[in-house]
């Protein structure tokens, strides 16, 4: 009677077991489908933003919005204009 007890006992906890290995199963299939949602949806994102960055008119040369510079730009930082010395303000008479 032990031996048929024991062998039940076994029969159950594996079955036990194998429930909870298909519980595990089912709830890394659902992480795996969320992440791999989520990576489609990412790549779909930087598809859309990659080609709405894409500008099919070529820059603009000339005029208010010209990409490319005509001149080189000023020496100076902050050009302004500069006035010699005015010696007639200076000069002792």
């Amino acid at each position: 009677m032990s031996l048929l007890r024991t062998l039940y006992r076994l029969e159950f906890k594996t079955h036990e077991k194998l429930l909870e290995i298909k519980l595990q199963l089912a709830e890394l299939t659902e992480k795996i489908e969320k992440i791999r949602a989520n990576a489609l949806e990412n790549l779909t994102n930087l598809a859309i933003l990659s080609a709405a960055s894409q500008s099919i008119a070529p820059a603009a040369q000339e005029g208010w919005l010209a990409t490319i510079p005509a001149d080189r730009p000023p020496n100076r930082a902050n050009p302004m204009i500069t006035f010699g010395a005015k010696s007639f303000i200076n000069s002792k008479k």
